[in-house]
């Protein structure tokens, strides 16, 4: 199933929904199901009018929109019955209210459908509603309202058609022709208006150009023109539009910055969260969005993609709700998220949603498809093909159900099945892409090549993007031999999707392809746009070693094991690298540091015993090797190497033992047969020795094994046996001299082989002693940096002496020799090296440098500042010498220069923001408390989530007596979601002397929750709540205890645990968390069916647990005590959206209700419930 088509990028925003309305009510359905068939009560349209009026509730946008048109055709659409249509409207829906809107237009009724329109004021929508109103402007003869509004829809969507008649009409010489032929450049489209000329259509023809392929053209046109030189936004956008197309994030986010301080119209916010996504800031990509329509598709679609990138999973799924929740979706849209939510391992909110939008619709086809395509994901293969076959027969021609089926035949390996179900989806729908691909993964499992290439073009015919048809197309060719090919078709993968996890997939296909240098070459490409990507790095080291060239592997490995220094794998795949190419000493230590991060992984103690033996270290070689043995009792490997180990140190029969249980896991293998006959021979023991070579002859015969058989036969004087050992022998390998020549010998009455002549004896000629391989210094010095900055110093004095004895006139590697002896905290070592350097090269700025560091290191702040104004004079004037420079001029109390030092740093690296930190404290040393206030913010800025800055803006807000700096400092921190435990109490104690008690009160809340029960507890808690949801008891139960097995003093702090339900504080909408835990009040309490919250505030903690599909019980907890609190506590504000729901509710209504009909959660439900009261 293709689920990833509804949350990819889409230029264009979705103008209505996809597929069929997910409804929320039976009668919704009802009313759905006639509308659809034109089938309507006796009475017609009007009488299902009156059904809809009579129902209590709101009714979805879908089926009212259908209801209006159906009023229209029917010629019954005035503007009394209009209104009742569009009174059924939820809040936050237009839709119903636009199209009644364009029907009374059509109709002439302007004052009615001004009237309509108004009646979807609590809807924030802006595009339909604007361009709703300027319609309204134009037939009124407002043509400069109708201009203002129609401006309004095109700058928060350019893509909205009907904008551009109007602004053409009401503005003639404003360019909008031209507009509206850029909007089709970029959507693919012909231009919809003949050509003009000036300023616009100048700019026209950049697009255009840059769009059909001319690239340098439309650069030079761009860059060449004035109204580009005298930044003109709108060309400033086209420039931003064409990084954006070259996915040179970097770039199109500078010239977007440009454009935001301009002002620019809503859509360029979008655009630029967008470029922000790109180059990785998620948070500022998320405040531009804020700015923009979150009611269009697409910033909804690029909300959810920026919490998945964020790796928010709470924010994602929340993001997936609201987009879900809007009127714009259907039942495509539905699919697609379960799907994606499946694919990020989010089952449970999948399962959520699949229920929501079979709760009416009951399990039809799509549905049963759907949920056969969840346990498939599971590994549920028997359960997904009972659904999938459910599917099939619910209806015959769905073709996804067929292709699902088909999918789970392929799993089970039933692949002929598989194929069949696929030709006969592919004869009733040759375009169909389900079976398609599925083809294609028979094909490539097969190994039939040439048809997995004919089935991808087929697939990239229909959809040209198809990114894994793509890959399979590449893998395929190569495979066939054709890597030129395959290497374009992966380049043009990375084309269509430029993303960090698509170069990574495609830097492994090369690899595990076989196309090594073409992956070593991307590699090194794909470095420059992720330079701190481990796995790259890392699948270029395998490369490397596949080649051969193991220094470089071991360059890569270190450089990536520097980026994750806590991955056993990198270190292990160093050790090979090092191995390889003879450095036993620095792969025993690879494989130690492997070893130190996992000693429960069986090869890496096989890896270090190799290395071992080859260092005749033989005690530590089998010491290894039983841990591996340990860890993995079935591998014959350790017992092997073991029982050789044991022969060379002539323990033959502990050898032969270690050999015989190798033989028992795999009494098939003949090279463990084989050493068998060679540790019974050495132990004198023939006759077992001729036994077993028997037998190994009997499971695989060699000549050299028949050669051995007849020699120990002869040996023995059975000359006979050995002759028919022969004879069988030369039979199977009729050309095999050795063979024919021992039996001429043995027929012959030799004893043996025939001796060889002795040779002549020869003066012998001295010869010179082999020179060993000239050794690469820079990538020795190379890997000596990265073992520096991995911690291994050991390592990398050994790589940087190697360098050296290499090239010794080179200083950097004196430098770095330098750098390495001070990392190991020998300050006068390291100064020695760095002055006796200097000595031949006393303007080297680099030995300054180090030779600062080393004076700082022992405590000489005079002479480092002195070695490294020098250095900065001779021409190293970057960021790190300003950041030493700093740091001394810091701890020699000058703070005024330090901060001047500090803020050159951050002029050179804007990223160092642990320098700008530094800075604003130098100013508040010194009292500048407004220039540390502007320091600060500067960082939050750029990163709103970093907790020390947030934490210095509270502090100088308090000494400045700035309240709402704190009060911001505080919203800042509560929306981190984890905050120190010494951050919060830093802020508590601002927070409780500035006199903000409830949020002190609330902020400390959570770290004594967090600090008094540990995670033990907390994962034995929630084995009781399932435990008692599954068997309808209380989770205080103990009897449940019991039954887990939990010990008693474990038992009673989860008691406790359970027990200790917090208080959430004052609820307000402006809480971080506010949203999040209105949703999940309102998903919990209407799937417990809990309908007398009144009564009973107190949820059943077991339920919202399991329910909720919480996973942690912490989550649980706070929404338990979230509604308690939201019962209990006096109602808060309305505001004029609840107040416009409370105008439609009746009296009585408890919250239950309130909470189904009007989809609110249990806080603003109170509120409304008070209003009706």
């Amino acid at each position: 199933m293709r689920f990833w088509v509804a949350f990819t990028y889409l230029y264009r925003d979705a103008p209505g929904m996809s597929g069929r309305p997910v409804l929320q009510s039976s009668f919704e359905y009802h009313a759905w199901k006639m509308l659809e068939a034109h089938a309507f009560p006796k009475g017609g349209p009007s009488a299902l009018l009156g059904e809809i009026e009579a129902f209590k509730g709101t009714v979805s946008s879908q089926v009212l929109v259908m209801m209006v048109d159906e009023l229209a055709a029917a010629g019954l659409a005035d503007r009394a019955s209009l209104r009742k249509v569009v009174s059924k409207s939820r809040v936050t829906d237009c839709g119903a209210s636009v199209r009644a809107c364009e029907v009374l237009l059509a109709k002439g009724d302007i004052d009615g459908a001004e009237e309509i329109l108004a009646m979807s004021e609590g809807s924030q929508e802006k595009v339909r509603r604007s361009l709703a109103r300027a319609r309204i402007a134009l037939a009124r003869g407002d043509t400069a309202g109708a201009f203002e509004a129609a401006s309004c829809a095109y700058g928060y969507d350019p893509s909205c058609r009907g904008a551009y008649d109007i602004l053409i009409q009401t503005d003639p010489t404003g360019g909008w022709p031209q507009r509206e032929n850029i909007q089709d450049v970029l959507e693919g489209r012909k231009p919809s208006r003949p050509p003009s000329s000036g300023r616009m259509q100048d700019l026209y023809a950049i697009y255009y150009d840059w769009f059909s392929g001319r690239r340098d053209a439309a650069t030079r046109k761009l860059i060449e023109s004035g109204f580009y030189k005298d930044k003109d936004p709108e060309f400033l956008l086209a420039s931003a539009r064409m990084s954006m197309d070259e996915r040179d994030w970097r770039s199109a986010l500078m010239v977007y910055s440009e454009l935001i301080s301009m002002e620019p119209p809503p859509f360029v916010y979008v655009e630029t969260a967008e470029a922000a996504m790109g180059v990785g800031d998620i948070a500022r990509a998320l405040r531009y969005l804020e700015m923009a329509d979150g009611h269009q598709t697409r910033v909804r679609r690029d909300a959810i993609r920026a919490y998945t990138l964020m790796g928010d999973r709470r924010g994602m799924s929340d993001a997936i709700r609201i987009f879900l929740d809007s009127e714009s979706s259907g039942s495509d849209e539905y699919v697609a998220a379960v799907g994606f939510l499946i694919e990020k391992g989010m089952e449970r909110e999948a399962s959520m949603i699949l229920d929501r939008y079979s709760r009416f619709v009951g399990d039809d086809s799509d549905t049963l498809t759907m949920r056969s395509v969840m346990q498939m994901r599971s590994g549920d293969y028997i359960s997904s093909r009972i659904s999938a076959c459910k599917a099939v027969r619910a209806d015959k021609n769905n073709n996804a159900a067929r292709a699902q089926l088909a999918r789970l035949l392929y799993l089970t390996d039933n692949a002929e099945a598989a194929k069949r179900e696929c030709e006969g989806i592919l004869a009733r729908d040759g375009s169909n892409v389900d079976a398609l691909a599925l083809m294609r993964d028979l094909s490539m499992s097969e190994g039939d090549y040439e048809s997995a290439i004919a089935d991808c073009r087929r697939i990239l015919e229909v959809d040209p993007s198809d990114i894994p048809s793509k890959m399979a197309l590449a893998e395929a060719m190569c495979r066939k031999g054709d890597e030129q090919k395959a290497s374009d078709v992966f380049r043009d993968v990375l084309r269509t999707d430029g993303s960090r996890d698509r170069a990574v997939s495609v830097v492994s296909a090369m690899v595990s392809c076989g196309m090594y240098r073409d992956a070593e070459s991307l590699s090194t490409v794909l470095e420059r746009t992720y330079p701190k990507d481990a796995m790259l790095k890392r699948l270029k080291g395998n490369a490397q070693y596949a080649l051969g060239e193991y220094l470089k592997a071991s360059v890569s490995f270190s450089e990536a094991a520097v980026l994750e220094p806590h991955d056993p794998v990198l270190w292990h795949s160093k050790g090979m690298a090092d191995e390889a190419r003879g450095d036993l000493e620095s792969a025993e230590d690879a494989y130690n540091r492997a070893l130190l991060l996992d000693q429960g992984e069986a090869e890496y103690w096989i890896s270090k015993a190799a290395v071992q033996e080859r260092c005749k270290d033989r005690f530590g070689a089998v010491e290894s090797l039983n841990r591996a043995m340990e860890l993995d009792p079935r591998s014959i490997y350790p017992l092997v190497r073991k029982a050789v180990i044991l022969a060379s140190s002539s323990k033959f029969r502990e050898a032969l033992y270690y050999a015989r249980k190798a033989a028992a896991i795999s009494p098939s293998d003949v090279g463990v047969m084989d050493l068998q006959v060679d540790l019974l021979v050495s132990s004198d023991d023939m006759q077992a020795a001729e036994d077993m070579l028997r037998a190994r002859i009997a499971r695989e015969e060699t000549p050299e094994a028949s050669l051995r058989l007849a020699r120990m036969l002869v040996s023995k004087g059975d000359r006979d046996g050995a002759l028919a050992v022969l004879d069988e022998a030369i039979a199977l390998h009729p050309d095999n001299g050795a063979l024919s020549g021992e039996r001429i010998r043995v027929s012959a009455g030799e004893l043996g082989p025939k001796p060889e002549p002795e040779p002549v004896q020869e003066v012998p000629v001295p010869e010179e002693p082999a020179k060993p391989p000239a050794e690469d210094p820079e990538a020795l010095y190379a890997m000596a940096s990265n073992l520096l900055d991995a911690g291994d110093i050991k390592g990398a004095m050994r790589a940087v002496d190697r360098a050296i004895t290499a090239d010794p006139s080179n200083p950097d590697y004196h430098c770095l020799k330098a750098r390495i002896i001070l990392a190991k905290g020998d300050y006068e070592g390291a100064s020695f090296i760095a002055e006796g350097a200097l000595r031949t090269r006393p303007d080297d700025p680099a030995l300054r440098r180090v030779n600062a560091l080393a004076k700082e290191a022992k405590g000489d702040m005079k002479s480092a500042l002195a070695e490294i104004d020098r250095a900065i004079a001779h021409g190293l004037d970057d960021a790190e010498s300003n950041r030493i420079k700093a740091r001394v001029l810091e701890k020699l109390g000058q703070h005024e220069r330090a901060a001047s030092c500090y803020a050159r740093v951050v002029s050179l690296d804007p990223e160092d923001l642990d320098s700008a930190e530094a800075q604003a404290r130098q100013q508040i040393a010194v009292g500048n408390m407004s220039g540390a206030f502007g320091t600060v913010s500067w960082i939050l800025r750029r990163d709103p989530s970093r907790e020390s800055a947030i934490l210095m803006k509270a502090e100088i807000s308090a000494e400045r007596g700035d309240d709402p700096g704190i009060m911001s400092a505080y919203s800042l921190l509560s929306a981190l979601p984890k905050i120190s435990d010494e951050s919060k109490v830093r802020m508590v104690r601002i927070l409780e002397d500035s006199g903000h008690k409830d949020e002190a009160r609330s902020l400390m809340g959570g770290s004594q929750k967090s600090r008094k029960y540990d995670n033990a507890v907390k994962r034995a808690a929630e084995k009781v709540l399932r435990r008692a949801y599954m068997t309808k008891t209380s989770a205080s139960d103990p009897d449940i205890m019991d039954a887990l097995g939990l010990e008693p003093a474990l038992a009673e702090q989860v008691t406790r645990y359970l027990a200790d339900i917090p208080d959430c504080g004052t609820i307000s909408p402006a809480m971080p968390d506010f949203g999040f835990l209105e949703r999940q009040s309102h998903d919990v309490v209407l799937k417990m069916k809990w309908s007398d919250l009144e009564g009973s505030p107190d949820l059943p903690l077991e339920k919202v647990f399991f329910l909720g599909g919480f996973r942690e019980a912490d989550a649980a907890k706070d929404v338990v005590a979230y509604v308690k609190r939201a019962v209990l506590s006096p109602p808060g504000q309305a505001d004029d959206r609840l107040s416009a729901m409370a105008m439609n509710l009746l009296k009585g209504m408890s919250i239950y209700e309130i909470m189904s009909q009007c989809d609110l959660g249990v806080y603003e439900a109170v509120i409304v419930k008070n209003l009706i009261v």
